[in-house]
């Protein structure tokens, strides 16, 4: 028993002094610049002050983030071949074929060029039936299409260069997150993200015409007479419009609707809509965040240095 507890302590010290030996090496490393790798230069005039500081905290870090994986230029051809196979598209086919795509694994398919001919068929493809979307607490449109495809569509609310600051329930979603979030999940071969793209629809002539009795009636006129909408939601209010701009158009973030029943995997990050504390709100979790922010005023300490 004696030689069973004395090897089993001597392997949690080890496992202790490599953890220890673990932390310092990334302490040190984070905080050193790369003579070797720097970030190339990107224009960031018009970005937020953090997104310089994230772009720049880029040449701290460990170098096995900065050796590229030989299997992703494959991976990025194939991507890139694929978003740009949009020619001679047939939309019933695509249509059709979305139906057999999504399962539990996956939504869409990542090869044979489908992925060009799909966004191409969500940006263009002609509507039948505008309504409002019927869940959600911020407004969203219900869009039939021909073909009797779905697609879900989240209006723009600010410019790309707009900060909106308060608490996590201040302002409205963005609607090109869903359009960046697609994208990534396709560079991380995440396909449990609908596909989704930046649309145009010009109020007018193709809402007015084929909206619903229940979308025309969220629908009021503003100072300079152009239809703006409010809809239906559980936060939606009658002084919070989506207003065409100069060309009588609204944009958004067109969503691939799926009208099928999956099994729901809820995010580990997801905010509490109360009171209660989610898991990533407790203690041990905050520690965590601690120790991040800790690296990081470790970074900028370096870097100030390097500018004075």
């Amino acid at each position: 028993m004696s030689l069973n507890y004395a090897f089993g302590f001597s392997l949690f010290l080890l496992i202790l002094v490599g953890l220890n030996i673990y932390f310092f090496y990334t302490l040190n490393t984070v905080g050193r610049r790369s003579s070797n790798f720097n970030v190339p230069s990107i224009k960031l005039d018009y970005a937020p002050s953090v997104f310089k500081d994230i772009y720049e905290y880029l040449n701290y870090l460990p170098i096995q983030y900065k050796n590229k994986n030989q299997k992703f230029t494959s991976i990025q051809k194939n991507l890139i071949s694929s978003f740009n196979s949009s020619q001679n598209v047939n939309t019933k086919n695509i249509w059709r074929d979305t139906e057999m795509w999504a399962s539990d694994e996956s939504l869409f398919p990542v090869e044979n060029g489908a992925l060009g001919p799909l966004l191409h068929a969500i940006r263009t493809s002609q509507i039948a039936l505008v309504d409002n979307a019927p869940k959600g607490t911020q407004l969203k449109l219900l869009f039939l299409l021909e073909g009797k495809q779905k697609l879900y569509f989240k209006p723009k609310r600010y410019q790309m260069t707009d900060v909106i600051r308060g608490n996590i329930y201040a302002g409205f979603d963005r609607h090109n997150s869903e359009v960046f979030a697609y994208y990534l999940a396709m560079v991380l071969n995440f396909k449990w993200i609908a596909p989704s793209v930046i649309r145009r629809i010009h109020v007018d002539r193709e809402i007015v015409p084929v909206a619903t009795m229940g979308l025309k009636r969220t629908m009021v006129k503003n100072e300079s007479g152009s239809l703006c909408i409010y809809g239906k939601c559980f936060y939606c209010k009658i002084n919070e419009t989506v207003c065409p701009n100069d060309k009588g158009e609204i944009e958004g973030a067109a969503i691939l609707y799926l009208d099928k029943q999956f099994r729901v995997h809820k995010s580990p990050w997801r905010r509490s809509y109360s009171s209660r504390k989610m898991d990533w709100e407790t203690e041990i979790f905050l520690e965590i965040y601690e120790y991040f922010v800790n690296i990081n005023s470790l970074y900028t300490s370096h870097n100030q240095l390097e500018h004075t």
